[in-house]
């Protein structure tokens, strides 16, 4: 277990590039999920229609920007991967907040 979590680590330190690439592919599932989920489950879904659609609506941005920071930033990526480290730290407090409320 160790040794393949050691691979996946080291697989990522000497291209630091694909980490945009999992940070897209999360995000688009994320997106993905949180529009079936609800429509799929609405009656034991307890946040109004809205709020996973809004919640869709910055995942797929995020994706977007994860995607193009994959495909396009070949030098100086550091300050793109900070940012998107940002901004999923305030979409995942944002959501803890909104499932709380």
């Amino acid at each position: 277990m160790i040794t393949g979590l050691r691979l996946i680590v080291d697989k990522l330190i000497s291209h630091p590039r694909n980490v945009f690439l999992i940070d897209g592919l999360g995000a688009f599932l994320t997106a993905f999920f949180l529009i079936v989920i609800p429509l799929v489950f609405s009656n034991v879904f307890g946040m109004p229609e809205t709020v996973p659609g809004y919640l869709s609506l910055v995942a797929s941005i995020y994706a977007a920007y994860s995607f193009c920071c994959y495909f396009f930033i070949r030098t100086n990526w550091r300050p793109y991967l900070k940012a998107i480290v940002i901004a999923n730290i305030i979409y995942c407090c944002l959501t803890i907040a909104l499932v709380i409320f």
